[in-house]
Formats: C-alpha cells, structure tokens, sequence
C-alpha cells in the first residue's frame, strides 16, 4: 500500500516553478465523483543525501553573511531592497529544503503505522512546524520590501514570491489577493502567467470553475510561456465542469497536438501531460456521446484502447441513466470490435 505522499509523486504530471526558487511541482488526481481535477503542492527531489547537505550548508553562510552586510546598515535604497530579497529567497529555500525532510520523516511514519497493528494512520499528521518557522521569515520580509520599498523594480517578483510562501504555508486566500496584486499592478511581468495559473488553482480547489475558467484562460494567451500546455489543460477541465462539452474536447484536444508537437523538446513531464489528455478525452467523448467524433480522432491517432475504453464508459453511462437502446447498441459495437476480447 503506497503511502500518500508517494502516490502523489508517483502520480505527478508536471514539474512547475522550476524558476528562481526551485518551487513546488504539482501532481494532479482525478475526483470521479465530482468531474474535478485537483492540482496539490508536492515535490519531488532527486538530490542525493550529500548534495542537499551541501547545499544547504552554502545556502546557510549566505543567509548569514546577508544579514551581518544589513546589519551594518550601510545598505540603502534598491541596494537594501536586493540584498533583503535575496535573504529572503534564501528563507524560502530553506523552508523548502526543510519541508521535504519533514515530509520525508512523515511518510515513513505512516508506513510504520500502516503496516502496525493497532495503528491509525489516519490520526498521524506531519510536523512541519520547522519549515514554517523560515517560510513566516520569507514572509516578513516579502512583505518589508513591498511597505518600505514600493518602487524598487523587482517588487512585481517580492509579490510573486510572497504569494508562493502564503500559499505553501496554506494561507490560500491571502496568497491569491498576492497574485491578483500582481497581475493588476504589474501587467508586463514575467510573472503574470505563472499568476494566472496560481489564481486559476485556487479558484479551482475552491470548486468555483467560472472564475478558475476566467484565470486559466488569461493564462493560455501567453503561448510561449512553460505553463500554457498545463493551463490548456486545466481549462478544458473547467469548461467540461461547467458542461461546455464541445469546447471540453476541443481544448483538451489542443493539449494533444501541442504535447505532440512538443514531443522533441518537451520534458517528460508535457509528454505525459499530453497522455494523459487523451486519456481525459475518453470521459469528454462519452459524456458529451460523441461517438463518431471520439471514432475517428483515436483512430487517426491509432489509439484503439481508448476508443474501447471510451465505447465501456459510454455504455456504462448509458446504463447508469436508463437508456437501455443506447447501451445494447454500445455494447454490440464493442463485441465486433473485439470478439474475442475478454
């Protein structure tokens, strides 16, 4: 039995906030019940025990040697303003660094108490009070920049990066009024699609798909940018949440053709990302049945499990809702698909 934070790394699609800070990827699972798709902070890390102590230990000397250049007070102006950012990525690093070890210490306490008799695992919670404690510094002085330096000319990152640390300490509804900030104050930043991707997930885990629809689409005006296959993505999920089928799959399938013609430089992570629209594609065809349609497209992509897999969803639907005409005609066509299939 997989413990929950490895079924999240093991299920994770794409790695995000690769920037600056080495920020959280995301890894996603699909709520049948409700039609939703869920994005959740995780990361992965494939440094070994001795480059991350390494690292660590470098990013502590300058976390110290930073605050000993403030602390003489000679520092003034933007140069004050860069050097107390800096220290405060620094916090965040950390935070993160940290984070992950408490994480790790975690899991293997829940597989413990999994594999122990007597034991809940549903009772454990993970200790993160020590990464908090650098996360609430980066915070502190995110948010000094902003107050006493409002024209220093890397605020628009301050804010970004402030918005982040909210959101990885769970302050979820003061991290989004960070990126709407940001996108209003600051329309030519870099920063503004991974913004409107940020506003987007929130709203979406918040279960409101027209505002979370509104900010994924501003998102995917910006086609250049790393995260537009995933906010394609997430927006065909909005719109087959709020029953727009026909622009559903023709979103999702835009993810499709984008993930392929990617396929030579993309990471693993946008090839998989394109997987798994197709995959998706199976539930958009046949709640929207769209035979036909779902026909020709996974055959011209030479994709026939999916169509039998969206031909059982379809008939099972069909089932579920009392069509019984529909079901016994689906179910015909999926034996002379295959007769002797399972």
């Amino acid at each position: 039995m997989r413990s929950p934070l490895k079924f999240l790394a093991l299920s994770s699609l794409f790695l995000a906030f690769s920037g600056m800070l080495g920020m959280s990827s995301k890894a996603w699972a699909q709520d049948d019940t409700r039609h939703v798709l869920r994005a959740r902070h995780i990361e992965e890390s494939n440094q070994s025990d001795e480059y991350a102590r390494l690292a660590e230990q470098k990013r502590l000397e300058s976390i110290k040697f930073l605050k000993d250049l403030l602390a003489q007070g000679n520092a003034e102006g933007d140069r004050k303003a860069e050097m107390m950012l800096r220290l405060a990525d620094l916090y965040y690093q950390q935070g993160r660094a940290i984070y992950l070890r408490e994480m790790k210490a975690f899991d293997a306490k829940y597989d413990k108490c999994f594999n122990s008799d007597g034991c809940n695992p549903d009772t454990l919670k993970p200790d993160n009070s020590e990464s908090k404690g650098w996360q609430d510094k980066s915070i502190a002085l995110y948010q000094h920049i902003l107050t006493h330096y409002p024209r220093y000319a890397r605020a628009d990152e301050a804010i970004y990066y402030l918005g982040a640390a909210n959101m990885d300490l769970g302050h979820q509804d003061e991290g989004v009024k960070d990126f709407v900030k940001l996108v209003k104050l600051y329309p030519d930043s870099s920063f503004v699609p991974d913004a409107y991707v940020q506003i987007g997930e929130y709203y979406f885990d918040h279960d409101n798909a027209y505002k979370a629809l509104l900010a994924y689409k501003k998102a995917t005006a910006y086609r250049d940018h790393e995260k537009y296959g995933f906010a394609m993505y997430k927006l065909a999920w909005c719109y087959y949440n709020v029953g727009e089928y026909g622009k559903a799959i023709e979103t999702m399938k835009a993810v499709v053709s984008y993930s392929q013609a990617q396929a030579n430089q993309a990471t693993g992570s946008r090839l998989q990302l394109g997987e798994e629209a197709l995959k998706d594609l199976v539930r958009f065809f046949a709640d929207a049945g769209e035979l036909e349609e779902a026909y020709q497209y996974f055959n011209k992509l030479g994709k026939k499990d999916l169509i039998h897999a969206m031909l059982m969803r379809l008939a099972k639907t069909y089932m579920e809702q009392g069509k019984w005409d529909e079901a016994v005609q689906t179910y015909r066509r999926l034996i002379a698909e295959d007769p002797q299939g399972p």
